[in-house]
């Protein structure tokens, strides 16, 4: 089982893959992996130690970065180098838990989105007065 540190990721171009894997080179980042299609519904701990596949494919067009077993400092290098880049997509971003491991990629992307939708629909709202 290889706990080293590493980066996957969902749905980005073969362009985006290519920048942001000169991006990681650039700061000496973690090793980084496409999520395909036929692990989308498999769960995490499947997708980052087995070779599993799955016959239903996955398809969601949001694009997700995942860090498993990524040093905090890291994570922040890698998140305000993506945002401050003009080239590399806006994903959401998530580091893999020890509950997170077993969902199904699949289910964790779907509460990734509703989590990012809830914070963007209440961002700059006010606490109530009561």
């Amino acid at each position: 089982m290889d706990t080293n540190p590493k980066i996957l990721v969902w749905n980005l171009s073969d362009e985006e893959m290519r920048l942001f894997g000169l991006f990681l080179k650039d700061i000496d980042g973690p090793r980084l992996e496409q999520i395909r299609r036929d692990q989308g519904h498999l769960l995490v701990r499947e997708i980052l130690f087995t070779d599993k596949v799955s016959s239903d494919e996955f398809d969601s067009n949001e694009k997700v970065v995942l860090f498993y077993n990524v040093q905090a400092e890291m994570v922040q290098k890698v998140v305000a180098g993506i945002r401050e880049s003009e080239d590399l997509p806006r994903p959401i971003f998530a580091v893999v838990t020890q509950h997170s491991i077993d969902w199904k990629f699949s289910h964790l992307v779907e509460e990734l989105v509703k989590e990012r939708d809830y914070f963007n629909a209440h961002k700059g709202a006010q606490p109530d007065d009561h």
